[in-house]
């Protein structure tokens, strides 16, 4: 399964049971949930990608701040998925 945005695609991979990210220059991060990968910067602002999960629902949310996104901070795309026996 993938989900895509502007920023790159969120990845899961089935036989080994792991989330990837690829962005758009096919830069590739095995990302678990809660993690944090810095994706470059706009203008001087690191761009942070995290993983969260909510029961068995997916986000990938793309944000300005180095902390998982709750309320606030610059979240300009989050996508959610769903993976059947993901862990």
């Amino acid at each position: 399964m993938v989900t895509s945005t502007r920023y790159g695609r969120l990845d899961y991979c089935r036989p080994a049971d792991r989330w990837r990210l690829i962005d758009l220059d096919g830069n590739e991060w095995p990302i678990q949930a809660g993690q944090r990968i810095t994706l470059g910067s706009l203008q001087g602002v690191p761009i942070y990608a995290v993983l969260l999960r909510e029961g068995a629902a997916w986000a990938w949310a793309v944000t300005d701040t180095p902390t998982i996104p709750t309320e606030g901070g610059l979240v300009s795309m989050a996508v959610t998925a769903q993976a059947d026996g993901a862990a």
